[in-house]
């Protein structure tokens, strides 16, 4: 019985670190996604200063699509 009871412990244990492991897999890539959209924003940000400065019109992409 006690053999029984120790097997279950550690699949128990194994199954929740997997599931933590996933979770924290999940909230990197949500994080991943959020920092690529400030870098893009950056980007554009720092184009359009660049262009400012230089007195080029630029066309935004998002007013034309």
């Amino acid at each position: 019985m006690l053999f029984v009871y120790l097997r279950f412990r550690r699949s128990r244990r194994r199954r929740v670190r997997r599931e933590g492991v996933e979770e924290l897999l999940g909230v990197i890539k949500e994080k991943d996604e959020r920092i690529h959209q400030l870098l893009y924003q950056i980007a554009r940000m720092n184009e359009l200063l660049l262009a400012s400065h230089h007195g080029v019109p630029m066309i935004s992409k998002a007013a034309s699509g």
